[in-house]
């Protein structure tokens, strides 16, 4: 069954692998994959926490908000709302409220796409990559000191391997937002 998608999320069904056997409470709670993966979103967020705070203290911008620049840097043409919201796993309401947010901040602009008015395009302000880069310096910095410099040159190497499949295989699965 594996592959087949379920039908409330979207996602392939899960396959039960023949190891796992959780009756119990106790088993359920110290499931190997369980633990791992909990202390993967435990690493996420406060690598998160962290590096989101040092942005916003140093910047004055949330973390969300220089994902949106790097988004538009990375593109180096404007952007459409709807993509910010997929990029960001946002509704497009949530999206909308971000870039206003943005732009009262002088770091972005919204225009009107002229072939079709529905659309609405984000482009970067000069002080929107202004502070993309500076916050991209002192980011990369920070992403070197509390997950890097922890890690020998192979680690490294394996962690960012691993993490690029686990990104791919998200990708392919993952619903387009509304």
């Amino acid at each position: 069954m594996v592959g087949k998608r379920t039908r409330d999320l979207g996602l392939p069904a899960a396959r039960q692998p023949e190891h796992v056997s959780i009756s119990m409470v106790a088993d359920a709670a110290n499931e190997p994959s369980v633990l791992v993966f909990g202390r993967f979103l435990t690493i996420a967020k406060e690598l998160e926490y962290l590096l989101g705070r040092a942005i916003e203290r140093e910047f004055g911008i949330s973390h969300a908000m220089f994902e949106v620049l790097l988004l538009l840097g990375r593109a180096g043409r404007p952007v459409p709302m709807r993509e910010i919201s997929r990029a960001q796993v946002l509704t497009s309401g949530g999206a909308t409220r971000l870039v206003t947010r943005m732009e009262a901040a002088d770091l972005v602009r919204r225009d009107v796409n002229a072939r079709d008015a529905r659309v609405h395009l984000v482009s970067l302000t000069e002080t929107g990559e202004s502070t993309m880069v500076r916050a991209a310096r002192s980011h990369a910095h920070n992403v070197q000191r509390y997950m890097f410099d922890g890690l020998a040159q192979t680690e490294r190497d394996t962690v960012l391997r691993g993490l690029t499949v686990l990104n791919r295989s998200t990708l392919a699965v993952l619903p387009e937002m509304p």
